[in-house]
């Protein structure tokens, strides 16, 4: 006679789902990467997370569209962009007004050492995208 058993398992699913408590928040944040499929999936993500998203490939792209958008809270931007990289990208930013940033890196933290600061934070490649929406969350103090 056959029996029959029954297994309890636990399913813990990798954090890449905005979590159930992630609420429309409206605030604007700009990310700058040139991988489209990186910039695509990290700015759904985002949007389901209730960002408004503002996507570049570049860091000329990013100036042109914060030009248009005054409402941008964060800036996420890669440091390895074709032409003026990411940290150069911050600079340039912080200096016209001092948004928070983001600066999301291949290389080591001593790398970028020097741009960071309490609301300039580096995050190291590769990264889990429940870590960018919490430092995007630390920034803006919620």
């Amino acid at each position: 006679m056959a029996r029959r058993a029954r297994v309890e398992v636990d399913v813990v699913e990798p954090d890449t789902k905005p979590p159930d408590d992630a609420q429309p928040k409206r605030t604007t944040v700009m990310m700058v990467e040139d991988d489209a499929l990186i910039r695509l999936s990290t700015g759904e993500y985002l949007r389901d997370c209730g960002y408004e998203v503002l996507e570049a490939g570049s860091a000329d792209a990013a100036l042109a569209l914060l030009a248009q958008h005054k409402d941008v809270a964060v800036l996420l931007t890669d440091f390895g962009l074709p032409g003026m990289n990411g940290g150069e990208l911050v600079r340039k930013v912080r200096g016209d007004r001092p948004i928070p940033a983001v600066l999301i890196t291949g290389r080591s933290r001593e790398a970028v050492a020097d741009l960071l600061s309490d609301d300039v934070l580096c995050l190291e490649k590769p990264y889990e995208l429940g870590a960018l929406r919490q430092m995007i969350e630390d920034l803006l103090g919620r």
